[in-house]
């Protein structure tokens, strides 16, 4: 934490200062989703991207995620 203080010059707690969430929903979580078959959500879904270099594979994965988030948004 000192390293980053001195490395970012901002003040950081020592302890989270997150207040916790207010959960006021009444709808149940269901047993089980499946996104494919979500008529409102399955055109998110695309498929596997071929990138040729294994080293960009860990970036296209966390784009891919993005999207899919933005898209079901």
């Amino acid at each position: 934490m000192n390293e980053a203080r001195l490395q970012f010059n901002m003040a950081m707690a020592d302890s989270p200062n997150i207040h916790p969430c207010k959960t006021e929903s009444t709808k149940e979580i269901p047993e089980s989703y499946d996104m494919r078959t979500d008529e409102k959500r399955k055109s998110c879904l695309q498929p596997a991207r071929r990138t040729g270099n294994c080293t960009s594979g860990h970036v296209m994965a966390v784009v891919s995620t993005v999207e899919d988030r933005m898209c079901i948004q």
